[in-house]
């Protein structure tokens, strides 16, 4: 990793500390104690939940992808691609069916009264994109498109925030904190997909396993522009 992808991935980090910060303080400011606390549950009912569905597999797609196209192997890249999204796709169920099989016995033990059942059960819905987002996430950091990570991380987290923060000033509650949610989260699933699949598993992975072809064939048949292959001499 160069000093600038550093400088690329740091800038999302640092805009989603800050954007969460600004969130945070404006419901404090015009939200009851009991909303906010509300919010914060919810909101850490599907931080648990997505990240221990994920299983790390969003790590793991990460270093495995990186590893495997710093050794230009694009037919195993073409498999882990595939793995990922179909791991993204059923964990996102499993996260969504999970937390929505739970959410009546999280509202009776964490809120103790159903006036939030609403809230929670689309925080399932929350849940299962949030799982597949941090294994996405994953997969364009290890492709390592740093750039392209940091700007639709900057994007998704705009969307999340703003549209919870619009959301709330047409319809009050925690419900539509967690459908402005809903919305960033699909669209910063949608947005890492269109990161890794043109890129990749389109356009990018067949031409270098045809160049790799290639430049298997000019060498062997004396083209290369450094030395001509002795594959079809004859034994001396």
């Amino acid at each position: 990793m160069e000093r600038s992808d550093i400088h690329w991935v740091y800038l999302s980090t640092v805009y989603f500390l800050l954007a969460g910060a600004v969130f945070y303080l404006y419901l404090a400011h015009i939200l009851p104690p009991n909303e906010l606390g509300a919010v914060v549950i919810l909101q850490a009912i599907a931080t648990v939940v997505s990240t221990a569905v994920a299983l790390g597999l969003g790590s793991g797609f990460q270093h495995f992808l990186s590893f495997y196209r710093g050794r230009q192997e694009p037919r195993i890249l073409q498999v882990l691609l595939r793995g990922s999204l179909a791991a993204s796709g059923l964990l996102a169920l499993v996260g969504f069916s999970l937390t929505f099989a739970l959410s009546g016995l999280l509202g009776a033990f964490l809120f103790r009264s159903t006036a939030y059942q609403p809230a929670l059960e689309l925080v399932s819905l929350y849940t299962g994109l949030a799982t597949a987002m941090v294994i996405l996430q994953g997969v364009v950091l290890g492709l390592q498109r740093f750039a392209l990570y940091s700007f639709r991380s900057i994007v998704t987290y705009t969307v999340t925030y703003g549209a919870a923060v619009v959301f709330l000033a047409f319809w009050p509650g925690t419900s539509s904190i967690v459908a402005g949610w809903i919305l960033g989260t699909a669209v910063g699933c949608a947005l890492y997909l269109g990161a890794m699949l043109p890129g990749e598993l389109r356009r990018g992975l067949r031409p270098a396993e045809n160049k790799s072809e290639a430049n298997r064939f000019d060498h062997c048949t004396g083209r290369s522009s450094s030395t001509r292959c002795q594959c079809s001499s004859p034994p001396s």
